[in-house]
Formats: C-alpha cells, sequence, structure tokens
C-alpha cells in the first residue's frame, strides 16, 4: 500500500437544529442506502445513459445520511459531456455541461476515455466492499490514533476496462473536542480515498 498521506479539513455546523433529512432517509452505507442509489440510476433520466463517472454522497464531512447521486455522461443529442444530479435540494437537476470533462478532451487528455452503463456497477456488491474497506482501513497501525471512520463517498469510473470504485473515508483523532464558536460548532476532520487494487489489496488514491 502506498505511503498513508491524511488530509486535513473543517466542519463548520449552526449549533441550532437543522430541518428536515436527508433525501433518502437512510444511511448511505446500507443496504437500504445502495438500493435507493440503484432505483436513481436505473430510471430515466440515467438509465440508459454512458456515465464517464457516477458519485454517491451523503450530506458532507463526518455525516452518513446519503444525500446525492452525482453523474457526468455522454449525451449524443447534444454531443457534449453532461453533469446532473439527483439530491435533496432540487431532487432532479438540469443537465448541464461538464466543463472539466471538456477542457480535458480539447488539451487532448481522455483519448482513453472509458464510458460505463448503470448495469456496470456491482450494486450487490458495493455495501460489503465498503464495509470491508472501513474494516481495512481502521486497522491499520497508522490509523490507531483516530475514530469514528465513515464513508461520505463513493465514486465509480472506469479503468483498463474494468469500474474502478473509490472510497472516501472521513474520522475524527481521538483526543480532539469540538468547540463553540458562538453559534457555530467546529470539528476538525481527516479525510483519506481508498479502493481495491487488480491483486485484490486495498490502496489509497494519492492524485
Amino acid at each position: 500500500m502506498k505511503k498513508l498521506s491524511i488530509l486535513v479539513g473543517t466542519m463548520v455546523a449552526l449549533v441550532m437544529t437543522s430541518c428536515g433529512g436527508s433525501l433518502f432517509g437512510d444511511d448511505l452505507i446500507s443496504k437500504e442506502g445502495i438500493d435507493k442509489a440503484k432505483e436513481v440510476l436505473t430510471k430515466d433520466p440515467f438509465g440508459d445513459k454512458e456515465f464517464n463517472w457516477v458519485e454517491l454522497k451523503t450530506k458532507g464531512a463526518l455525516n452518513s445520511k446519503f444525500d446525492e447521486v452525482a453523474t457526468s455522461y455522454y449525451d449524443p443529442a447534444v454531443q457534449k459531456d453532461m453533469k446532473q444530479t439527483y439530491n435533496s435540494t432540487s431532487k432532479l437537476g438540469d443537465p448541464e455541461a461538464d466543463q472539466t470533462a471538456s477542457i480535458r478532451a480539447n488539451a487532448g487528455l481522455d483519448k482513453d476515455k472509458e464510458r460505463f452503463k448503470v448495469s456496470e456497477i456491482p450494486f450487490d456488491k458495493l455495501l460489503s466492499e465498503a464495509q470491508d474497506g472501513l474494516k481495512f482501513f481502521s486497522g491499520l497501525e497508522e490509523t490507531a490514533e483516530y475514530e469514528d471512520f465513515n464513508i461520505n463517498e463513493i465514486s465509480m469510473k472506469k479503468e483498463n476496462g474494468k469500474l474502478k470504485t473509490v472510497f472516501k473515508i472521513d474520522m475524527t483523532k481521538k483526543g480532539e473536542s469540538s468547540y463553540r464558536r458562538g453559534r457555530e460548532r467546529i470539528t476538525n476532520y481527516y479525510e483519506v480515498r481508498i479502493f481495491r487494487g487488480e491483486n485484490g489489496e486495498w490502496d489509497l488514491v494519492t492524485d
């Protein structure tokens, strides 16, 4: 496995209780959450698309509630890569041009880009893979000083003919407490991304 490098972030939340729950009402890492993701992606407008990438997200760092499906796909009708989301704010968002994909294409960086259909997503394995990834990462000697391990994003794209699934894990450091600043609660969190390589072993995303 590559040398462990953990990113540091800060979450700022209002002390007041927020209204409403997540879009789907379930944890992302649960059978119900994965089933809801499959339901969204197999229906219009996503069901027949060829995706550049798909992301399943929670409401943010240190949050386990499934809240958004984000996608980038090729739309033959306009002959462009488009982005479209389904989330708790706008439900089904309007499609918009994927500017990042356009820039990469114009620079010749995506000559070998591979797209995939929803039928290639292993929904039946995502939950067990996520749970196994959490178990692996939380059991490392290098992560002994951390706790509250949580997956806040699952991202998928195709590389070398195979679908690559990356899990973004956040955590807190033992002994560090949240603190108040006026009506805000400040919490430091730490983040990595992991994936299972072709040899079946877990590894870190470093780019």
